[in-house]
């Protein structure tokens, strides 16, 4: 029955005594935010910087990939338009088997 005791008091002085006792943040818990969003910050652009430089690693191979791909079609080209009988390749038994024509040897 301590509940009794306490003192009455209207609502604009609670409010009052309220918005007196919590009226702002403390140089303490200003500075502890800012180095956690600075290490959260830290954490988040390296992993972004991470991701950049894969791209760019993956778009160097992937030209790379190009280019030897046009070079290889070029050769494939080129030894189609040779002359016939031209390129020989030997097979497993000894074999010769010619691009150029419709029988093997």
């Amino acid at each position: 029955m301590s509940w009794l005791l306490l003192p009455v008091i209207s609502r604009g002085q609670l409010l009052k005594s309220l918005w007196l006792k919590q009226c702002g943040f403390t140089i303490i818990e200003l500075i502890m935010v800012i180095v956690i969003l600075g290490i959260l910050g830290l954490a988040g652009a390296d992993f972004i910087s991470t991701a950049f430089r894969g791209f760019a690693n993956t778009s160097g191979r992937l030209e790379i990939y190009e280019e030897g791909k046009v070079a290889l079609l070029k050769m494939e080209k080129e030894l189609q338009n040779a002359i016939p009988n031209a390129v020989c390749v030997v097979g497993a038994g000894g074999n010769c088997l010619s691009t150029g024509s419709q029988y093997v040897w």
